[in-house]
């Protein structure tokens, strides 16, 4: 059989197996075309594939002289067009999908990178307000109480004003701390509370000038609060040191003994 079809195919098989390539050729073409084109397009269709198809079919069947068709060779032929096709937008296809996820990949990669940048920026306006926020909270309740340290008429209130600046590490109260603890008329209490707060802002001539005061006088109340005083700076360390030598080497020796107390060891 396989020496037959070289005449066969010379009989009519040739134009047959050929008009059904480009047939199927025209067809697969038109349908690939119609498959793709956008909505409303119009559709071209490969008429001069079709109509050479067409007539080399019926130029085969013209010329046909018997015998049984090449049906593997015209499925073949019919076929090879749509599978060549197919496989070509397939590949096309695939290689797109694989730029688009690439694509996509980077535009997502992109778009965290700018998410994660309005975060941080985000993060950091929100930590400046609080910041500014607290700030204003600060220099409002320093203001008020430096005016109550320095108009109320209310020891209390006075002395309650001199601590909360302190805690308040308000340096810039140190002035007013130092005019009502330099005020001798002042309560005593209240110069003890300003001086309290000098400590802590880390100022410590003028408090040891006062507690060496308080030692001098004699009575219980003011030893007791030269006493405190003393011990306060002794737990500061080296930076209260030599504040507190003027004290330990006063000529008075109440002034000594209370100072020599206060640097001396808590007992256990």
């Amino acid at each position: 059989m396989r020496r037959e079809l070289p005449r066969r195919l010379s009989d009519g098989a040739a134009s047959l197996v050929g008009g059904a390539f480009w047939l199927s050729l025209g067809l697969s073409v038109t349908a690939a075309a119609f498959v793709l084109a956008p909505p409303g397009r119009k559709i071209p269709v490969a008429i001069g594939a079709i109509v050479v198809g067409l007539v080399a079919l019926v130029r085969g069947l013209a010329r046909w002289s018997g015998g049984s068709i090449p049906w593997r060779a015209l499925a073949v032929a019919a076929l090879a067009p749509p599978l060549g096709i197919a496989l070509v937008l397939g590949g096309a296809a695939w290689w797109r999908g694989r730029g688009r996820a690439e694509r996509q990949a980077a535009e997502d990669a992109r778009l965290r990178r700018a998410q994660a940048v309005n975060e941080e920026a985000r993060a950091e306006a929100l930590r400046q307000a609080a910041d500014a926020q607290r700030a204003r909270a600060h220099e409002a309740r320093v203001a008020r109480a430096r005016d109550l340290l320095l108009t109320s008429s209310d020891p209390l209130t006075r002395c309650d004003a001199a601590v909360s600046l302190g805690q308040a590490r308000a340096h810039e109260a140190i002035p007013d701390l130092i005019a009502v603890l330099e005020r001798t008329m002042e309560r005593t209490s209240v110069r003890n509370c300003a001086a309290g707060s000098l400590v802590e802002l880390g100022e410590f001539d003028r408090p040891v000038a006062f507690y060496v005061e308080c030692a001098a006088a004699g009575t219980s109340q003011l030893k007791a609060i030269a006493r405190s005083g003393f011990t306060a700076l002794a737990r500061i360390g080296p930076a209260a040191e030599a504040a507190l030598g003027r004290a330990t080497a006063h000529p008075d020796p109440g002034v000594r003994d209370l100072a020599t107390e206060g640097l001396a060891p808590p007992p256990r």
